[in-house]
């Protein structure tokens, strides 16, 4: 059996589907200059050109503990003892456990004042801090050991 038995159509006649891509490219061709014509009656580019129905955003309540880990940028197991220490408010929904997304933002904005607050050196300025004052008592140690070897040649 050969492919050429399988096709409904000649080869000299295409098949319906491509026969009518002539006439979608006419309709095509027509919705774009009506669109011209609506972005030249706005006064606008038809790309420029937006309809839109109005469109409201509805924030959530309350979130899956996946989400809330999320948007607070933390792991599982420091989200839960968030939780346990009572940081974020939570509740159980059936088997699911939701967060309260105000809870998240006061949490945010607790630590935000804490930080505001806090004027301390952050750790990664304390730990070189004292890394450097570290490695100049060592250099104050070993200065002494090192004038006693050069002065017994010079005897």
């Amino acid at each position: 059996m050969s492919f050429a038995l399988l096709r409904p159509w000649s080869s000299s006649t295409p098949p319906i589907s491509h026969a009518l891509v002539g006439t979608g490219h006419a309709v095509l061709d027509a919705f774009s200059s009506m669109g011209f014509i609506i972005a030249d009656m706005l006064g606008r580019h038809p790309f420029e050109t937006t309809f839109s129905i109005a469109s409201v955003v509805i924030q959530p309540l309350a979130v899956k503990t996946r989400d809330a880990w999320t948007m607070l940028g933390c792991s599982n197991a420091h989200g839960y003892k968030l939780i346990a220490e009572g940081q974020v408010d939570s509740f159980l929904e059936g088997r699911i456990r939701k967060v309260v997304v105000a809870s998240i933002h006061a949490y945010i904005e607790r630590k935000l004042a804490a930080e505001k607050r806090d004027k301390s050196l952050p750790r990664t300025e304390k730990a070189t801090a004292a890394s450097v004052a570290r490695r100049a008592e060592r250099k104050a140690a070993t200065a002494p050991a090192e004038q006693h070897f050069q002065q017994e040649p010079a005897e």
